[in-house]
């Protein structure tokens, strides 16, 4: 398992369609002509009181791809390049007559800040910037059905959620005008705590104890701020799960099929970014003409050879980036595919693969780690299912 946590890593592009035999199928919306020219576009899924984010899965500009199980209401999210070198106007009056209404938490495949905001039809060029550990961030929104705009944060590693952040709504009003309204500073940690105050639901704040845990331990792995865990002071509010040694039936990993020498399977594990990644490393003697194909419930990725990472063991590399909390114990196919058609044997693995494996490993900050990350994905995936069935 890699100890960096955050770099960034060119994204897996060619995802297809599919649909499942669970009933998740892909679909692919145009993006309205006003809205094109984004760096990047997320899709809003609000359903029983719950909003989910849904990446965009596709490489063409024009449209968003997204994997879903059921209709309901979505909101299209736009944004610009993540850190922004411009400054922003620093006396832009303040104006009463919009403001930032309030801030909820998204877990989904990642961990992400939500902000709704009330803006008069009048107002133009709308537009939120986040400051988080000393950078800037700008996001545009996306309008909700009941007329207010949603602006989503969401560079927050696990290791960060109690790092504050401060949001500032920017927009230019009927007389072209740019106005702004502040809101005080705001954290993944003190959204947790209120609800773990307030809430009479236990399974919601299991959950919560449990992503503070991993949270803990994220910090602790990767050396973040160790002199002030997020779970220092939380103990009477925190009813988190106790782990439970996992038995082999948790080992997904097989390699099955016929050998191929231009290319084998060497290895594969964890990396921990704003998302769960996994990582598969491989050896081949010729990448001319070579994808890996990585599946998981009948949604998959190609990855092309210009995206293979040679690391300095002579093994290339491959991410699989976005898998869901709630997805950690099922099975990642990986697949050799030269010229279209599949090679070789074919990888299976997952996330409590790697958690089997590790979770009495004699490096404490990653054997505990390890049993922090199963039990919040388990959780999360109790937690989902009776919110989304």
């Amino acid at each position: 398992m890699t100890k960096t946590i955050g770099d960034f890593e060119k994204a897996i592009t060619s995802v297809y369609k599919d649909t499942d035999a669970m009933g998740k199928f892909r679909v692919t919306l145009e993006i309205p002509e006003e809205c094109r020219g984004y760096d990047t576009y997320t899709l809003l899924h609000v359903h029983c009181g719950e909003v989910v984010t849904l990446v965009d899965l596709d490489d063409n500009p024009d449209t968003i791809t997204v994997e879903i199980d059921k209709f309901s209401t979505f909101a299209l999210v736009t944004s610009d390049d993540k850190f922004i070198d411009e400054s922003v106007t620093e006396d832009a009056p303040v104006s009463s007559d919009f403001k930032i209404r309030g801030a909820s938490l998204s877990l989904s495949n990642d961990i992400n800040i939500i902000y709704k905001a009330l803006i008069p039809e009048t107002y133009t060029n709308a537009y939120m910037i986040f400051n988080f550990i000393g950078k800037d961030y700008k996001v545009y929104g996306t309008l909700n059905e009941d007329g207010s705009y949603s602006f989503m944060f969401t560079e927050i590693l696990p290791q960060m959620i109690g790092e504050n952040i401060k949001a500032t709504l920017y927009a230019n009003d009927e007389n072209g005008n740019q106005v702004s309204v502040c809101v005080e500073e705001y954290s993944v940690l003190q959204y947790c705590k209120n609800k773990l105050t307030t809430s009479t639901d236990s399974e919601l704040k299991t959950m919560l104890s449990d992503l503070l845990v991993y949270a803990e331990k994220a910090q602790i792995f990767a050396g973040y701020n160790v002199d002030n865990l997020v779970t220092d002071g939380m103990e009477n509010l925190m009813t988190p799960s106790i782990f439970e040694e996992l038995d082999s039936s948790y080992k997904k990993t097989d390699i099955t099929g016929t050998a191929d020498d231009s290319a084998k399977w060497r290895s594969a594990g964890l990396r921990y970014e704003n998302a769960m990644a996994m990582y598969i490393k491989f050896a081949a003697t010729d990448v001319e003409n070579l994808e890996i194909r990585l599946t998981i419930n009948g949604a998959y990725v190609t990855v092309s050879s210009d995206e293979f990472i040679l690391d300095d063991d002579g093994y290339y590399k491959v991410y699989f980036r976005g898998i869901y909390f709630t997805e950690f114990d099922d099975a990642v196919v990986a697949e050799f595919i030269r010229n279209g058609v599949q090679i070789g044997e074919t990888l299976t693995y997952s996330v409590n693969s790697y958690i089997y494996t590790a979770q009495n490993s004699s490096d404490e900050a990653t054997r505990e780690l390890m049993r922090a990350t199963y039990n919040y994905g388990a959780s999360a995936k109790i937690y989902a299912s009776r919110n989304y069935n």
